[in-house]
């Protein structure tokens, strides 16, 4: 999560300190009452010494949602919730195992609502900005600076003094591939910032994009998915020649061939049909009809006249029985079926 540290200030809205129990030094557990229901946004834990825990949140004190959980062991560890937005809680219930370090100890926790950045100052404080990017994101200036904080630019850390109401936004990109899934064949750009202008390499999974000719820009990367890993989400990672790796987390997903409806769902041997779609690739695979022989599953492959990203013809084979069959297309990433059956009609 992008974001800003405060120097010397803490801007969280709860905070206090959990006990290890006595009774029992291999564990302990609290639980944290705020009070009201408020919209959390991270959970911070400094512990003595933490070698697995469980965070859990609750409206009533009964009904418990597991949020979190992992195994270290995390000497001085600041443990945050990761959840995909703020959520609502009075409760929060804390679960620490110290391993075999039987210890009885202090330790802090911090609580940040979604206003974690709105703090109260008395004037005549001190502050330092520092914007901290995640990784993968560029922190790229400061903008909108009021009061005390309007002589906050560039890209550096932002010093000042309280006197008046103030306030600054901290900008961050990261890098946007476009579009976000595909196949063999599929053509993807990348947008984003100081990728250099000699050319690196682009992993999706592992497998390397092939850049395109002059596709290779400061602002920009273009290039063809010519292998792909398994069907799925993938981390797709960056490679600029003379920087840092740029990790973009499940950020492109391989698909399998789609059949939408077929317009035309009969025909007679050697008759031409259409299968319309999408991510059937670029490279020409097959296309054929299920049928039983002796109680035997078989395919009956259809000559395929033109293979495209989105639209697939071919011939009705010759040698069925008038029918309707499950009708497939097969690339080297997987097989599809059409939404419904294809009859082959007498001829």
């Amino acid at each position: 999560m992008d974001g800003l540290c405060i120097d010397p200030n803490d801007c969280s809205d709860f905070s206090g300190y959990w006990y290890s129990y006595q009774g029992d030094p291999n564990y302990n557990i609290f639980i944290i009452d705020l009070l009201s229901s408020v919209p959390i946004a991270e959970l911070h834990f400094l512990p003595l010494q933490i070698h697995s825990y469980t965070i859990w949140t609750s409206d009533n004190n009964t009904d418990w949602t597991e949020r979190h959980n992992a195994t270290g062991p995390f000497p001085g560890y600041v443990i945050p919730i990761p959840v995909n937005g703020a959520y609502s809680a009075r409760y929060i219930k804390y679960e620490g195992s110290n391993g075999t370090n039987a210890y009885v100890g202090i330790g802090e926790f911090e609580v940040y609502a979604t206003n974690r950045w709105v703090c109260n100052y008395d004037p005549g404080t001190s502050i330092m900005l520092t914007a901290v990017a995640d990784l993968g994101s560029t922190f790229t200036g400061w903008s909108g600076s009021t009061g005390s904080a309007s002589a906050c630019t560039g890209t550096g850390t932002c010093s000042f003094t309280i006197t008046a109401d103030s306030g600054v936004t901290a900008n961050f990109t990261r890098p946007v591939i476009s579009p976000e899934e595909g196949t063999i064949g599929t053509r993807v750009t990348i947008t984003g910032p100081d990728f250099g202008t000699k050319k690196g390499k682009v992993l999706i999974g592992g497998a390397a994009l092939m850049i395109a000719k002059d596709g290779w820009q400061p602002g920009s990367i273009t290039g063809i998915v010519k292998k792909v890993p398994p069907v799925g989400i993938h981390d797709v990672v960056i490679i600029p020649s003379m920087a840092d790796e740029i990790p973009l987390s499940n950020a492109f997903t391989v698909k399998l061939p789609e059949i939408d409806l077929l317009s035309d769902d009969h025909g007679a041997p050697g008759v031409s049909r259409t299968i319309p779609g999408d991510f059937f690739s670029i490279k020409k695979g097959k296309v054929y009809l299920d049928y039983d022989k002796n109680g035997q599953p078989k395919k009956k492959n259809c000559k395929v006249t033109s293979w495209a990203m989105d639209s697939i013809t071919f011939m009705v084979p010759k040698g069925l029985t008038p029918a309707t069959y499950p009708l497939k297309v097969i690339n080297k990433v997987g097989t599809a079926e059409a939404p419904s059956g294809f009859t082959v009609d007498l001829q």
